[in-house]
């Protein structure tokens, strides 16, 4: 059992993320949708640092870190560029779905993903060692989930679709900033369909976002509904001749609807699969437990499942956009570094870096669509903090090109190894896979203007 979203296991489409944690007597679902994204911070451009770039490199050159950084800050106050951190735009929770039946005592409780696609599921025994459960069962590519509620004896209960209540940072002093009063609530309830809808308008005019989370039986049941503040109800029943299927679909304002990813999830997992001959079918618990205890077979079957994880966890959650720094999966108002796309490392290494070399290339047609919209961002950046033609993507990323994300201890604004770093990954797609599409459409482009930085430097 979890009682905190960050210890649920986790469901996706790519496209949709869903953490199923809680305990028999009350489970939580949070979903996230891989576009809603708050427009909650600044998209003003990179400061214009060039004309303190010589002072810069001779306090460098001098060793005086110290000094580098104080030019910086004088350039800053000269400008009158405002020195707070501006944060990227966050990945945002779009609604939590709970389920909180009449059970009793329980016993037996499992927790179940699959590592063949992105489903998951969980199951509990009551005194009479009758079980019960939830399914989250998943297609690649599609803009919401299935719930399954299930139970071999008659649960009453009260299903609720209500905004993500959690406020806690994902992490231990990473300057996480609570965002939940920035969006607008509204719900509705009917017998047949709750609905949920969350809206936020950014600083800048203009930029706004929105998502409608919609629970529909999908049987032609119904439930006795009512709303309560913020929150849509149903009262429902589910018995051994009465399970509920609901269907959870997520709509984001100004989606592309991609929703036709192909292939499956179950194709692209099947094309890689590391074998040391460890698998023994015993539960993840069974065998964490054997490797610490030294058994040289249960380390081998720790690898094992932990490659299998991994891919099955980035497959699930790389859709029409690459994972984030959470994947696609979102419990809390306040996220670690923003939940964001950071560029200087993790989304090479974290998501992409295996794509092409445990078969599944198409994967990285998510990273082109999330770099390519902000070109004459990359050639603001290039201009205005190193007085030079070309690109210059940021360290860190959502929904804009701005270098814009940086403080004193960590000059990110300077950060200049991600362009060549993603290039390398889009010419490996490129000479792996004959597709020359992205080539042809934009990556020379990119290509001549990163060089063109790097020679005018």
């Amino acid at each position: 059992m979890a009682a905190t979203w960050d210890g649920g296991i986790i469901a996706g489409t790519g496209v949709v993320g869903a953490i199923l944690f809680g305990a028999p007597e009350h489970h939580r679902i949070a979903l996230a949708h891989e576009r809603f994204f708050l427009p909650a911070n600044s998209r003003r451009p990179a400061p214009h640092l060039a004309p303190a770039l010589p002072e810069v490199r001779a306090a460098l050159f001098a060793g005086d870190s110290r000094a580098a950084a104080n030019s910086v800050d004088r350039r800053l106050r000269a400008i009158d560029y405002p020195h707070e951190l501006v944060w990227t735009d966050p990945l945002a929770p779009c609604a939590e779905l709970s389920w909180t039946p009449n059970t009793g005592a329980t016993d037996d409780y499992r927790r179940e993903i699959s590592l063949g696609n992105g489903d998951a599921a969980i199951s509990w025994s009551n005194a009479d060692a009758l079980r019960s459960g939830i399914r989250i069962r998943t297609e690649r590519g599609r803009s919401g989930v299935v719930v399954e509620l299930w139970s071999d004896t008659t649960l009453d209960g009260e299903l609720v679709l209500a905004p993500v209540g959690e406020r806690r940072a994902g992490g231990d002093d990473v300057g996480a900033v609570d965002y939940s009063g920035a969006v607008n609530v509204g719900a509705t309830a009917s017998a047949e369909r709750l609905e949920l809808t969350q809206s936020a308008v950014g600083p800048e005019p203009a930029i706004t976002a929105a998502v409608a989370t919609s629970v529909e039986f999908a049987e032609g049941s119904a439930g006795a509904s009512e709303v309560r503040g913020e929150a849509a109800v149903w009262r429902l029943s589910v018995g051994p001749d009465s399970p509920v299927t609901l269907r959870v679909t997520l709509t984001v304002a100004d989606d592309p609807d991609e929703s036709e990813l192909t292939p499956s999830a179950e194709e692209l997992i099947a094309r890689s699969r590391l074998d040391l001959g460890a698998r023994s079918g015993r539960s993840t618990e069974a065998v964490w437990a054997a490797a610490r205890d030294g058994g040289l077979e249960s380390a081998r079957e720790v690898i094992e499942l932990a490659y299998a994880s991994g891919r099955r966890n980035i497959i699930a959650s790389t859709g029409a956009l690459p994972p984030t720094l959470q994947g696609v999966w979102q419990g809390t108002w306040s996220p670690a570094w923003s939940a964001d796309y950071t560029l200087n490392g993790n989304v090479q290494n974290g998501s992409m870096a295996s794509a092409i070399w445990t078969g599944t290339p198409e994967l990285l047609r998510s990273l082109f669509r999330l770099i390519t919209p902000f070109a004459d961002d990359y050639r603001s950046n290039a201009r205005l903090v190193f007085g030079l033609p070309g690109m210059v993507l940021p360290a860190r990323m959502t929904t804009h090109g701005h270098a814009n994300h940086f403080m004193r201890d960590y000059p990110h604004e300077f950060w200049v190894s991600q362009g060549g770093w993603l290039l390398r990954l889009a010419a490996d797609y490129v000479l792996t896979t004959g597709d020359r599409a992205p080539l042809d459409e934009w990556l020379w482009q990119f290509i001549c203007e990163s060089l063109l930085l790097s020679f005018a430097a």
